[in-house]
């Protein structure tokens, strides 16, 4: 498999967790995506390699705008959850009086 194709692949699983909201799956594909990416612009001509961030460069808006849209959503939702029971202790003993047992 030569890189370009690999690196479409890589887009492909990239972009189908990221559109899934599997954010830690997306982040582990994406070392990998990197790495391949670097090499194919070392092998590739100037002309793909042109081709080749703008892909890149698309994918990387295309996620981030999505990962935004999806950390507001949740944000929404949490501002529309019950607030929580206030915290009550338990009565303390006054420390003026002292008991000791012998």
């Amino acid at each position: 498999m030569t890189p370009p194709d690999h690196i479409t692949q890589l887009q492909e699983r990239l972009a189908r967790a990221v559109a899934s909201g599997a954010f830690a799956e997306a982040g582990r594909l994406l070392g990998s995506y990197t790495a391949w990416a670097e090499q194919a612009f070392l092998e590739l001509p100037q002309a793909d390699r042109e081709a080749l961030a703008s892909r890149m460069l698309e994918l990387y808006d295309w996620a981030i705008s999505l990962a935004r849209a999806s950390r507001a959503q949740f944000c929404a939702q949490m501002r529309e959850l019950s607030p929580p029971p206030p915290y009550r202790s338990e009565p303390t003993r006054s420390l003026r009086h002292w008991h000791y047992e012998a």
